[in-house]
């Protein structure tokens, strides 16, 4: 595994997520961005009613899932 390249992808993705103004309570542009990052690289995704989001990794044992 290349830790150098992931290394740099995790911390571009933190910086651009904590740049996203998002106080509490206000926190729909933030959830979008993370939606749009999962659906991008192929994961279903739904966002909670209090934008908190669930992804759906797949897999299948349904039961015993993430």
């Amino acid at each position: 595994m290349d830790f150098e390249k992931y290394g740099s992808y995790i911390l571009e993705e933190t910086a651009a997520l904590l740049a996203i103004d998002s106080p509490s309570g206000m926190t729909a542009k933030a959830a979008e961005h993370v939606m749009a990052r999962f659906e991008a690289i192929g994961y279903r995704c739904e966002r909670t009613r209090k934008d908190g989001v669930i992804v759906h990794f797949g897999g299948e044992d349904k039961e015993n899932g993430l």
